[in-house]
């Protein structure tokens, strides 16, 4: 079964590339069924400062291809990324196939276990607590059903309410994510520089007042 899916080797390396800038999820177990906690909020944070997206704003705009009207920071991010709802919308729906065995023998690896723990240094929950269970939940959950993964379903099935992305963090390593995606083919290309453009649309802004006071 193994034999249709990427070698652990070549699979690995990229990954990990990535998951050393840090991207994980906390706070949960590893099997979690359907019924269990959900995602139901992304924070992003640079220092101080944060904004939040709801994940049913996701959901709609995946839905519709529209910005829900009441969704002002997620249209005010897609608008200082300069990226269309469009844009949005494929990063969100791309597909990965990968089998549930995979995810399985992967997670549950030495190295596995590795790349999930820094990843978790990017994606936590509030409390920065069970960063590879939960992780490793959000990967099983995603493609048990179908073999399949896409963005949303990765952060519908993060088993905490809340999700914090560490924005400071994961642009010091944006070279790294890049490699990673060239690694990984073209496949992830679009979905990786939509995240980056809305990561620096964050990053401008919060960054803006700072230097607004420091000119004064």
């Amino acid at each position: 079964m193994l034999d249709s899916m990427p070698r652990p080797q070549s699979w690995l390396r990229p990954l990990t590339k990535l998951l050393s800038v840090g991207s994980a999820l906390a706070f949960g177990v590893a099997g979690l069924s359907a019924n269990a906690i959900a995602a139901e909020r992304l924070v992003f944070t640079y220092g101080a400062a944060n904004r939040d997206i709801q994940i049913s704003d996701l959901e709609t705009l995946v839905e519709t291809g529209e910005i829900p009207r009441d969704a002002a920071t997620l249209r005010f991010i897609v608008d200082t990324a300069n990226i269309t709802a469009e844009d949005m919308q494929t990063a969100l729906t791309q597909e990965l196939s990968v089998s549930l065995r995979f995810i399985d023998d992967v997670t549950y690896s030495l190295p596995g276990e590795y790349v999930l723990f820094q990843m978790g240094q990017v994606f936590h929950n509030r409390g920065r607590v069970a960063e590879i269970q939960s992780l490793r939940a959000a990967f099983i959950n995603s493609v048990s059903s179908d073999g399949k993964i896409t963005l949303l379903e990765f952060l519908q099935n993060y088993p905490n309410r809340d999700l914090y992305i560490d924005g400071a963090r994961l642009l010091r390593d944006a070279r790294t994510v890049i490699a990673f995606a060239e690694d990984l083919g073209q496949r992830l290309e679009v979905p990786l520089t939509v995240a980056k453009e809305i990561l620096e649309g964050v990053v401008c802004e919060c960054e803006a007042p700072s230097t607004a006071t420091a000119e004064e």
